[in-house]
């Protein structure tokens, strides 16, 4: 801590003395940051456009955005993981690892260990979420609440579909909806987390 009892500001260079002890001085997570949220924004576009060509009728359309979305799906997530494993480190780093209820490790096994896994991804992120702000007893959880939230519904949505017997195009359109609300909420949890880390507006 700072002689006024303040910690260190996440994003700017940190004093020798300011370091936990097996972790590295926090890293820029910009460029990360702007990968993620494009390539989620693809995703999006790519839900988008599909929907469209399902309810004109351009089935060879829609197989062509679903496939260009899947692939963005799998890059977005990694992408959005490995942001998320720089922003943890940097947390680590100056506030300590003993703000977060979960290890670093998280980052990865919240989203593919059963059950757990509906909640510990949301955990996590509120966690870095909270250490990174400016005022941490300030900070709200409302945005990355809603995000997750919109991201479980609209999974659960899509699963119900998949499984379905009979197409159902509203619930559909309701699940795209969700799709879309999940990707941008993503990426404002992005940009605040990043921008508080870097110590920009």
């Amino acid at each position: 801590m700072e002689p006024n009892g303040a910690m260190p500001q996440l994003g700017v260079p940190m004093p020798a003395e300011y370091r936990y002890y097996g972790y590295t001085q926090p890293k820029p997570p910009g460029g990360l940051a702007i990968a993620a949220a494009l390539l989620i924004g693809l995703v999006a576009v790519t839900d988008v456009l599909s929907a469209a060509a399902n309810l004109t009728g351009q089935f060879g359309q829609e197989l062509r955005m679903v496939s260009i979305g899947f692939l963005a799906t799998i890059v977005a997530a990694v992408l959005f993981i490995t942001w998320l494993w720089r922003v943890r480190s940097n947390v680590d780093a100056v506030v300590g690892p003993q703000t977060q209820r979960l290890g670093k490790g998280w980052a990865i096994g919240a989203w593919i260990c059963p059950i757990v896994s509906y909640w510990f991804p949301y955990q996590y992120v509120i966690d870095v979420w909270r250490a990174s702000s400016p005022d941490r007893a300030a900070a709200g959880n409302g945005l990355v609440l809603f995000w997750w939230l919109t991201f479980l519904l609209s999974n659960q949505l899509s699963l119900l579909l998949r499984l379905a017997s009979t197409r159902t195009p509203w619930l559909g359109l309701v699940g795209d909806a969700l799709q879309l609300a999940a990707a941008v909420l993503a990426i404002l949890v992005i940009r605040r987390i990043t921008a508080w880390q870097t110590g920009r507006p």
